[in-house]
């Protein structure tokens, strides 16, 4: 994951934005990290005050630059305030992520959903993007790694999971399963108050005895907190201040986001080392993410938290499921999640053997979800978005290698069986095989199949 470093960066000789401009969607403040090179930044600020210039030269009352945002290992977020000349305008984001040696791709953030002005942020961020990209650029300045992680340095992983449930009944958790029947119920109390009675002193020793023993190591582990929804639980809150006290940083939670919201909550999430956010981003539309998402209101509050994480510098992690109510869609939902500076994973969904009869009625076969990926295909930049779950054989080679493709051992859960067609796939020392599942649900491609698509010999 990729985290925007906030830096303030007076560029136009006019007063920019104020931090606490309403009219600012993409909440432009300050925030500092000393430990960045200071002549790195001059040369960030310099490079893209020249492009901006250049790009905006015959442009009436053009945008001016007022902020540059090191996106780290990825590239950079440009801030650009619009208006008359000492006007107090919207402002508009501009991704200016690295494509290769000398090339940038711009993309714009939308705005949020009911902004004001939205039409017109849109119309602004379309036309900043032409502009720049019509630039033609000799050389890029060195893109920030992240300094308190220097790169390729390894990091010991460690797993607490909290005890608790979750507000949601997504349609291929399996964890929703068991608690349809309680989620009316659940939904009329607050849901740490309501599961506070049932997570005792046991449980909250365990914790902190995990804690306390990877103390010594805290430089060195990172701390995931995962749970069904990890901050719903009744642990979070004191674990959290407890693993920041011990001196663990750098610390990534992935939720629903049944908190987010609460006043004060990303600040404290912000307060003691929590960096990572991972997110489900459901479907395209607001009906089906809620449908889908197992809550009416889940669309909305996804946008909103996403955009107040990205505000405030969390690095936000993205999962997009691959099912039968959000594939045909994929195309234009991934296109407008891969304008944010953020991974993207289109994950395609097995059951657990808890929910095998339903697969048929979520899942799709290997052949919808293919076609909805070369669809979506020429509206992403190479790389842009893993796939999670589909065998490297079932899709063409060039669509396997538009797309950061994995499959296999992270599929924990799964047993893995051969067919006749894998005895002469060359990828056979590395592919597991297919999910037992999958072939009493859906027919399996035969050799001369897979031939076609170019992955292996007829046989």
């Amino acid at each position: 994951m990729v985290r925007g470093h906030r830096l303030w960066f007076h560029v136009a000789t006019s007063a920019p934005a104020a931090p606490s401009d309403p009219d600012c969607s993409h909440g432009c403040r300050p925030f500092a990290r000393a430990n960045l090179r200071t002549a790195l930044i001059a040369s960030h600020l310099g490079f893209f005050a020249e492009l901006s210039e250049r790009a905006l030269a015959r442009a009436k009352a053009a945008p001016r630059l007022v902020k540059v945002d090191p996106l780290v290992g990825r590239g950079w977020l440009l801030e650009y305030q619009l208006g008359q000349e000492g006007g107090a305008g919207p402002c508009v984001a501009v991704n200016a992520l690295v494509a290769g040696d000398a090339a940038l791709e711009f993309s714009y953030r939308p705005p949020p959903a009911g902004a004001p002005r939205e039409h017109y942020l849109h119309r602004a961020g379309r036309m900043l993007c032409l502009a720049l990209e019509r630039v033609a650029i000799e050389s890029l300045p060195p893109v920030l790694s992240d300094q308190s992680e220097p790169q390729g340095a390894a990091r010991e992983h460690v797993n607490v999971y909290l005890p608790g449930d979750c507000d949601r009944a997504c349609v291929f958790c399996s964890v929703s399963l068991d608690r349809r029947r309680r989620l009316t119920e659940l939904r009329r109390l607050p849901v740490v108050a309501s599961l506070r009675s049932k997570i005792g002193a046991r449980e909250q020793a365990e914790v902190e005895a995990k804690l306390r023993a990877a103390a010594p190591r805290a430089e060195s582990v990172h701390i995931g907190w995962s749970g069904k929804d990890c901050i719903a639980s009744p642990l979070f809150d004191d674990g959290l201040r407890l693993a920041h006290a011990l001196g663990f940083r750098n610390m990534s939670i992935h939720t629903p986001g049944s908190r987010l919201l609460e006043p004060g909550f990303i600040e404290f999430l912000s307060a003691h080392s929590v960096t990572r956010v991972g997110l489900t981003a459901h479907a395209a539309s607001e009906e089906v993410f809620d449908r889908v998402g197992g809550r009416s209101g889940a669309y909305r509050m996804f946008w909103t938290s996403f955009e107040a994480l990205l505000a405030a510098g969390f690095e936000v992690g993205l999962e997009v499921p691959c099912v039968a109510e959000t594939v045909d869609d994929l195309p234009e939902h991934l296109a407008r999640l891969a304008a944010y500076p953020c991974p993207i994973t289109c994950f395609y969904w097995y059951p657990s053997p808890d929910m095998n009869r339903h697969f048929t009625a979520i899942g799709v076969p290997f052949e919808r979800a293919v076609a909805a990926l070369e669809h979506a295909r020429p509206r992403l930049s190479p790389g842009r978005v893993s796939v999670d779950g589909i065998p490297q054989c079932m899709a063409p080679p060039e669509l396997v290698a538009h797309y950061g493709w994995r499959y296999g051992a992270h599929l924990a859960f799964l047993e893995f069986e051969r067919i006749a067609a894998c005895d002469p796939c060359p990828l056979r020392e590395t592919c597991p095989g297919v999910a037992p599942i999958y072939g009493r649900s859906y027919p399996l491609p035969e050799a001369r199949r897979l031939a076609a698509l170019g992955r292996i010999g007829a046989g």
